[in-house]
């Protein structure tokens, strides 16, 4: 039985001929001599030689999902490959994000039944919808055909929340069209003692951070934009939102999916009754100035890819982005889904340019006309000014050497 039945029970209906296809929410086209199966749930695109040589691409069915990109990648990591393949946690590329759809991505190898191979989840969120693309393969044989498969695929424009930025790249004429309010950022985590090298990153321990957006009249969202508060608002508020209130020293967090009882100690920190640690002001970041690398892992220094400027293949593509105190930076290949293929969403590719921040968003403006709006923050109440080991980009953390 051939490895390709072996792993997803391919049914026949086999397509060998280019044409363009569409599949639920997705659009493709089939590249040249790969073969098609689908089912009423999924559809696969295939390739293998008589050598053993294999690459399977599955696409799923769209799914209603919450609207957190990284819990969406974490549920379907378990499902569709832990559960299938027994692998160990994703190693993650920093996430993407094209025409409203945030995608994450991380891999890890396999062993199964006598099968090695490396396995690929994409994972695309967008207006509470999701939809996974797994791919399986042990050659880099297929490696080019994979890249314009990839860079080929569209998806459907989901309905998004109006008050939303529908897309984190734009043209320079685009203007913000909303009001700026004082809102707050507080960064809710939970906290593990930090050892090791992690002690210079994390300044109160190892942390799993979320985001709340706090308005002046009490109007909260448990979610931090990923395009940043440029072009976001609380006019159009879904049923996620909630109201936090605060009576002398007593507060509380209430929605329809959440009672936090939390207790103010400074002006800039909320203790959560019954925890040792809770939320954290994050601190304003207009006209600040960083310089220095900052790379999507930590110890991304000693990587022998990404800390080396030669990068991936010496191409110069690793997960890193470089701030200069004049205003400049140059992006290595920060936001890139896979560093193999670093043009896979044009707009997410490496390139150069100027930056501002402005209300918790980070504004880089490439020297080839894209304008990328990304969230951005320090560790908690730690002002990144002073401490910048650990920041968060697209809400996504990034480390200096």
């Amino acid at each position: 039985m051939k490895i390709i039945t072996l792993i997803l029970l391919l049914a026949s209906n086999f397509v060998l001929a280019q044409q363009k296809q569409h599949f639920d929410m997705v659009r493709y086209t089939i590249p040249n001599g790969w073969q098609q199966s689908t089912k009423p749930k999924t559809v696969s695109i295939s390739k293998e030689d008589k050598q053993g040589n294999y690459c399977i691409i599955t696409i799923y069915k769209s799914v209603e999902s919450g609207s957190d990109s990284r819990q969406n990648f974490d549920v379907s990591w378990e499902s569709l490959v832990q559960k299938t393949l027994a692998t160990d946690k994703a190693v993650m590329q920093p996430a993407g994000t094209d025409n409203g759809w945030t995608s994450e991505t991380g891999s890890a190898p396999f062993e199964k039944d006598g099968l090695k191979g490396a396995v690929i989840l994409i994972t695309n969120t967008s207006a509470a919808k999701m939809v996974n693309i797994v791919i399986l393969t042990n050659t880099q044989l297929y490696q080019k055909e994979m890249e314009n498969f990839l860079n080929d695929l569209s998806f459907s424009k989901p309905e998004t929340n109006t008050s939303q930025l529908k897309n984190n790249t734009t043209s320079k004429k685009e203007t913000h069209t909303h009001k700026k309010q004082n809102v707050e950022i507080w960064m809710n985590v939970k906290i593990s003692a930090a050892s090791g090298s992690l002690k210079a990153y994390y300044p109160y321990g190892t942390l799993k951070p979320s985001f709340y957006v706090v308005y002046p009249n009490g109007d909260y969202y448990p979610h931090f934009p990923p395009e940043g508060m440029l072009q976001f608002n609380n006019e159009n508020k879904n049923e996620s939102w909630g109201k936090f209130t605060l009576t002398g020293n007593k507060g509380r967090f209430q929605s329809k999916y959440e009672n936090i009882a939390v207790e103010k100690i400074s002006a800039t920190e909320m203790k959560k009754t019954g925890y040792s640690a809770g939320f954290y002001k994050c601190v304003p970041v207009d006209g600040l100035r960083l310089n220095g690398q900052w790379g999507s892992f930590a110890g991304w220094d000693k990587d022998p890819v990404s800390g080396k400027a030669s990068g991936i293949n010496g191409t110069g593509v690793r997960a890193v982005i470089e701030f200069t105190k004049e205003g400049n930076f140059t992006d290595y290949g920060a936001f890139v889904t896979n560093l193999l293929m670093p043009n896979q969403v044009p707009q997410n590719a490496p390139g150069k340019g100027t930056y501002h921040f402005e209300n918790f968003t980070l504004v880089l403006r490439y020297n080839d006309g894209r304008i990328a709006y990304k969230s951005f923050t320090g560790a908690g109440n730690k002002n990144p000014a002073a401490f910048n080991k650990l920041i968060y980009i697209g809400n996504q953390p990034f480390y200096s050497k």
